[in-house]
């Protein structure tokens, strides 16, 4: 089923750079709430499919074999230098793909060459996040779609993930929670959106805010 979460195997993965936390998607209670990033994505998703779609950030690769039961082509660029041995571990697993190493603010992708970009909590750490804007505009089709998702920030939050992970929530992310959304806003119009948790865990309100993006129509001078 395409709507089944089914992610990388905890023992395929590895750790990229020192801001990954795949493993984490496998830990008691951090699990769920880490998982629950990318069955929001499932949920904007539904049964739709895709000619091609750009992963910002793909990391070790845990959300691919998802987002390639809904794609003719799957690509993704990070800039941590392993690709190739991502690429050689969904392929043992059965997954093409195309991966790159690269900035997300200066891509090798001729224009509008995807329908569907998706970033999970990648976004707050892009430096340039505005030229970003502008590269993920280009390379994305007109009639294409952003899905984004992104943690508001949150002192429970942060004290529940020192807790439990001994992170330092604010030596990773700095203010660059508070810019993301305001920046996208000016290049892109939310089409639909959805927030987790629910009411029913109103202690994380708002944790995780999923965005589907469709680009700006620019006005004409």
């Amino acid at each position: 089923m395409k709507n089944k979460l089914k992610l990388l195997p905890k023992d395929l993965l590895f750790k990229t750079n020192h801001l990954d936390h795949a493993d984490w998607n496998y830990k008691p209670f951090l699990g769920f709430i880490q998982r629950k990033r990318f069955q929001l994505v499932l949920a904007l998703l539904g049964n739709n499919n895709f000619d091609q779609i750009l992963e910002i950030g793909y990391g070790s690769g845990i959300f691919m074999p998802i987002l390639s039961k809904h794609c003719n082509k799957l690509y993704g660029i990070d800039i941590h230098p392993f690709n190739a041995k991502v690429n050689k571990i969904l392929l043992d697993y059965g997954i093409v793909t195309n991966l790159f190493q690269g900035s997300v603010s200066q891509m090798p992708f001729t224009n509008e060459s995807f329908d569907l970009i998706v970033s999970v909590s990648a976004f707050e750490f892009v430096e340039d996040k505005k030229n970003t804007c502008l590269e993920i505009l280009r390379v994305l089709r007109k009639d294409g779609i952003f899905i984004i998702v992104t943690p508001r920030e949150s002192a429970l939050l942060d004290l529940a993930l020192k807790i439990l992970t001994k992170q330092e929530a604010k030596k990773d992310y700095g203010d660059t929670r508070q810019q993301i959304v305001p920046i996208i806003k000016e290049y892109f119009s939310i089409s639909h959106r959805k927030v987790f948790p629910s009411l029913i865990l109103s202690l994380f309100a708002h944790i995780y805010r999923p965005y589907v993006l469709t680009p700006r129509k620019q006005e004409n001078c």
